[in-house]
């Protein structure tokens, strides 16, 4: 007897995730199959949460503590699965459940052991509710299909079939987002098996109004993944692509770090070179603009959690507030330090402004960034 593991991610689903759950459990196998139901809710706030809860004693169910993305629930999910095989299924009725005998079945058929599966929406005919998500999801394949050599229709199908010796390989990028099931889970699938078989299936797509969260900036953001997976996996190589993916905050963080010094010292320079005022009060103006560019890519990019299909709300626009407030606090005990500090290796050690500047704002960005981290954008993950 083999088994299924179907990991259903959700995240306020409260109109659709009863009747999904119904139609998986209902969905027919082929002979000597049986399933199990990972469900993972990625902190939903609409009532969801509530209904899983009755479904604890018959199905493996996850609560998230925050919010992270399609990614982040993937990932919650297959940290539980057991069986032998794994297959994604979405919180809605875009995909038919009843088409899992028809994938399995494409998977008895080629013999082949560990080998992966893709539902394609592209191979037989199917309406999309948006002709951009469409020429979008094709453009998007064709990119990935060209930089890595494959020949998959459809990318960004959420009916992906895989053993789950596969998981420990699709658990190594940092990515939490709609983009680590588009692109990085696909890519190591690729890797896994690169003889992937497609089977066509059903699509119903559903609009905006009906809950669909997938937008254009996903698609900007997945053709950045395929940049930087083709860049670091392919042409630097595995060993510093993992350990880049388990750095990549705190890269993030310097990246942004550069950025802000870079506007701190220009500013500096300009201010007491060209405008002749004196460095400490140029030192201060620079500072302080240094701190704005900080934390904008700090906030949004260094510790960003990527809510790729999470709903803005009034808790994160407070949240940015209360970071903000703690991080112009750090900065203002930093401009203090750093006032401090560049008096001293001017006035009394006789070194060069410039120099001091850059010595001590990399000093103040590794206490800083620890501070971040822990305290300040605790909330967030990426």
């Amino acid at each position: 007897m083999s088994k299924l593991s179907i990991i259903i991610p959700c995240f306020n689903e409260v109109r659709t995730i009863d009747v999904l759950i119904a139609r998986v459990e209902a969905a027919p196998l082929p002979k000597g199959w049986q399933k199990e139901l990972v469900i993972v809710d990625d902190y939903s706030t609409d009532g969801t949460r509530g209904k899983l809860t009755a479904y604890e004693g018959k199905h493996t169910v996850v609560y998230r503590e925050k919010n992270g993305g399609k990614g982040a629930g993937l990932k919650s999910g297959m940290l539980k699965v057991s069986g032998d095989y794994v297959i994604i299924q979405d919180a809605d009725f875009e995909y038919d459940p009843n088409e899992y005998q028809l994938i399995l079945g494409e998977l008895e058929k080629s013999g082949r052991k560990n080998a992966v599966v893709f539902g394609s929406r592209l191979i037989g005919q199917n309406k999309f509710f948006n002709a951009v998500y469409f020429y979008g999801n094709r453009t998007m394949t064709a990119a990935f299909n060209f930089l890595f050599g494959s020949h998959i229709t459809d990318i960004t199908t959420c009916y992906k079939l895989f053993p789950r010796e596969a998981v420990p390989f699709l658990m190594r990028w940092s990515e939490d987002g709609f983009v680590y099931d588009a692109v990085y889970l696909t890519y190591e699938l690729f890797r896994f098996d690169n003889h992937i078989i497609e089977v066509p299936i059903t699509y119903t797509a559903r609009t905006r109004k009906e809950g669909k969260k997938v937008n254009w900036k996903h698609g900007v953001k997945a053709f950045y993944a395929m940049a930087h997976v083709k860049v670091v996996e392919s042409m630097i190589g595995r060993p510093i692509a993992d350990l880049f993916a388990k750095y990549a905050q705190i890269v993030r963080f310097f990246i942004s770090g550069g950025a802000g010094v870079f506007t701190n010292l220009f500013l500096l320079y300009v201010l007491t070179e060209l405008v002749h005022i004196h460095y400490l009060v140029s030192a201060t103006v620079s500072f302080l603009a240094a701190v704005c560019v900080n934390f904008l890519m700090q906030k949004f990019w260094a510790f960003k959690d990527d809510h790729a299909d999470a709903e803005k709300d009034d808790r994160e626009q407070k949240a940015t507030y209360i970071q903000a407030i703690h991080f112009f606090v750090v900065q203002l005990v930093n401009l203090i330090a750093n006032t401090g500090l560049l008096y001293v290796a001017v006035t009394h050690l006789g070194l060069q402004y410039l120099w001091s500047e850059a010595i001590i704002s990399a000093l103040l960005a590794s206490v800083t960034y620890f501070v971040s981290k822990k305290y300040i954008f605790s909330s967030q993950k990426n």
